[in-house]
């Protein structure tokens, strides 16, 4: 069905994991595929006398929530971006208004069509009814333990707080293994909660180790932060937005989360004095509720959301691409439940399968095999298998989509052909100071996932991209070097040779340069010369950000002299873009820094 579709976007799939299981969640209703809400028929409303029916006309779609500065403010979540707030039964029917819309990657018409459309019309709600047991009710779960699911959902709601607050105090070099330590006795009982969750068994040890070993501690603190962002907080939707990350409350938010779940569920359906529409606030589908200690008021109210309509959320941005790259915005997704950081080295909650990843479209396609001792790389995440039957059981490894210098490199041996007819190259890696160097196995000769090194066809003009530059030389076989070339500088290209089973660019001097994609790229390339800070950030010693050399305020301006990327040589994840600047290196974030002329 295609609420299932919907459900599949509902969930996180890379950085994060459930910090509550299935057995005592909160599922959302719009996850639900099988089952529809709980109604009474318009013939049951005189009779129920301890039961409310309400007709709905409208729901409103999910939204993050964040007291802050003594209110409640509310922000369309990521998960639904594009979206409008709210959607009526009329508007659900209407053909022409729902072409309209712009869906994000993987919803469409259909698929919010059978999300929605069973919420609308008559919903019953007990008397007293609180929004846990609602939410109980709605997905048919009535047998649920609603005092143990509302206190693993509160912890699991303090535990993604306490995360998203020492994330961005990681970010601004604000929090060391010390600091962790000093946190540890107040986020303790959050973690062991958690380990006691199907598939968290491995948090208590790790965390505490942590305690101790600052390997284990950067580890941590770089699976929510490896992008250089507060990646639990933009899942969440709290980026963007007028909010102190850093001064966001673990307690008041268990505390706060605790409260909406207790509330009586009737504030949940507004209406509206005018017209009678009756709305349904879809808090349910992400029942978390954050508080910032940012010292306009003590408590959180016992009805955290107003019966009213919300408030008129923020704006959400969308996040500006890296400036040197064009990026396809990762799917939009949104966790179930509360979510916790997973460990790198744990596997995946959920992988696409690699043989639906990589044999799509190649049975029976056109495929034009490099010869034998050609290097290839990598242009999207792919797996290196010990057989040319692609599975589970046969992958030795991922290789994460890379940014172009760092693309995994393989130098291709021989070839075979998978039972479904499938080419593929047997490959050794050759990617020097990676943890991966030297293994062997099959890749797949698919185009639209792997392609030559070197360039194959003369290009007018190269800029170079290989942050150490490259040289230039006298003679084509790279020898006798005449001249270097920074990162940058654009270069005419004069003809394409070839030497061996690589090609060369002779350049209009004469000189012969590299034609590898890794170090050059067509084209001249508009380069970033300066940034200005959108807040405080720190100048490091090295690219992975570590050794704070330098701070620098809010709204300074700074010469960029290139850029690089952390994590180059780790394929397990992808690298992160960095700004080399006079005396070390900066965050590249754009929501730390924006490019200027």
């Amino acid at each position: 069905m295609a609420t299932k579709q919907l459900k599949k976007l509902l969930i996180t799939t890379a950085v994060l994991t459930m910090a509550v299981g299935s057995s005592g969640a909160l599922s959302p209703v719009i996850a639900q595929a099988e089952t529809t809400p709980t109604t009474v028929t318009k013939d049951q409303k005189t009779t129920a006398e301890d039961t409310t029916t309400y007709d709905i006309g409208e729901v409103t779609l999910p939204l993050s929530y964040a007291w802050s500065k003594g209110q409640w403010r509310t922000a369309l979540n990521p998960m639904v971006a594009g979206l409008p707030e709210t959607l009526t039964k009329e508007q659900l029917a209407d053909d022409a208004y729902m072409d309209g819309l712009t869906y994000p990657s993987g919803m469409s018409k259909e698929v919010i069509r059978n999300a929605f459309n069973p919420l609308m019309g008559d919903l019953t709600l007990k008397k007293g009814e609180t929004v846990a047991e609602f939410t109980a009710a709605i997905n048919g779960e009535n047998d649920m333990d609603i005092a143990t699911t509302v206190d693993q959902m509160a912890q699991a709601a303090g535990f993604v707080a306490w995360t998203i607050k020492s994330t961005q105090l990681y970010l601004e070099g604000r929090y060391t293994r010390a600091d962790y330590v000093a946190d540890y006795p107040q986020i303790k009982a959050y973690i062991d909660a958690a380990g006691e969750r199907e598939g968290g068994e491995w948090m208590p040890k790790a965390y505490e180790t942590a305690l101790t070993d600052d390997k284990t501690f950067n580890t941590l603190m770089y699976s929510t932060s490896q992008d250089g962002t507060n990646q639990v907080a933009t899942q969440y939707g709290l980026t963007n937005r007028d909010l102190d990350l850093m001064k966001v409350d673990a307690q008041g938010s268990e505390q706060s989360t605790r409260d909406l779940l207790e509330s009586p569920a009737d504030w949940l359906v507004s209406t509206d004095p005018k017209t009678g529409l009756k709305t349904l606030n879809l808090v349910i589908m992400m029942p978390v509720a954050f508080a910032f200690d940012d010292g306009e008021t003590a408590t959180t109210p016992t009805n955290p959301i107003e019966p009213a309509k919300p408030v008129t959320p923020d704006p959400e941005p969308t996040p500006d691409p890296d400036p040197d790259k064009p990026v396809t915005p990762e799917k939009p997704t949104l966790p179930t439940t509360p979510v916790t950081p997973i460990l790198p080295e744990q596997p995946e909650v959920t992988t696409p399968n690699q043989d639906d990843e990589v044999t799509a479209g190649e049975a029976g396609a056109a495929v034009t095999p490099v010869k034998k001792g050609t290097a290839v790389y990598a242009t999207k995440k792919i797996g290196l298998y010990s057989s040319r039957n692609f599975s589970t059981k046969t992958r030795r490894q991922w290789y994460a989509k890379q940014s172009r210098i760092n693309r995994p490199m393989f130098v291709v041996t021989d070839y075979a052909t998978s039972k479904t007819g499938a080419l593929r190259y047997r490959v050794k890696d050759v990617n020097h100071q990676s943890t991966t160097y030297g293994k062997k196995g099959y890749i797949t000769a698919n185009a639209t996932y792997t392609a030559p090194v070197y360039y194959q066809t003369k290009q007018k003009t190269l800029t170079v991209i290989n942050p150490a530059g490259v040289n230039a030389y006298q003679n084509k076989d790279l020898t006798k070097r005449t001249k270097h070339y920074r990162q940058g500088q654009v270069l005419k290209v004069k003809k394409i040779v070839r030497h061996h089973l690589t090609t060369r660019m002779q350049l209009t001097n004469g000189q012969y340069v590299t034609a590898n994609k890794k170090l050059v790229i067509s084209g001249q390339q508009a380069m970033v010369k300066r940034v200005q800070t959108k807040k405080a950030i720190n100048r490091y010693t090295t690219v992975n950000l570590k050794q704070i050399n330098h701070h620098y305020r809010k709204g300074q301006k700074i010469a960029v002299r290139g850029w690089t990327y952390a994590a180059s040589r780790d394929f397990s994840h992808k690298d992160v873009l960095r700004y080399q600047v006079s005396g070390g290196y900066i965050t590249a974030n754009r929501a730390q820094v924006k490019v200027i002329k």
